[in-house]
């Protein structure tokens, strides 16, 4: 003889469950590279301009996205910002653009 269990209401099981952390949006992932690799969340300025950096990233447009990490209107970008920009394009390259929310 075996003896049934009561069923659980989702409500009920709801609050036994252990909070998880998101998994960060392709445009929050694009905002904290923008940001840099010592920052533990991205800026709100760059979550702000993460739209754009997408537009450009699927371009593919390096120079033109590491200008507007930069905030470079003329001349070429830092380094430091076409290396993010690099990073871009290939987290970009690999992620599905129905993930892009531009």
């Amino acid at each position: 003889m075996t003896t049934a269990l009561p069923p659980i209401r989702l409500a009920e099981a709801a609050t036994d469950l252990v909070e998880v952390e998101r998994a960060p949006t392709l445009e929050e992932r694009v905002a904290l590279i923008a940001c840099g690799t010592q920052a533990d969340r991205p800026c709100d300025t760059h979550i702000r301009k993460a739209g754009t950096f997408l537009q450009l990233a699927h371009t593919r447009a390096l120079d033109a996205l590491a200008a507007a990490i930069c905030n470079v209107s003329t001349g070429g970008a830092w380094r430091d910002c076409t290396a993010k920009a690099g990073k871009i394009l290939a987290l970009t390259a690999i992620t599905p653009v129905t993930e892009v929310s531009v």
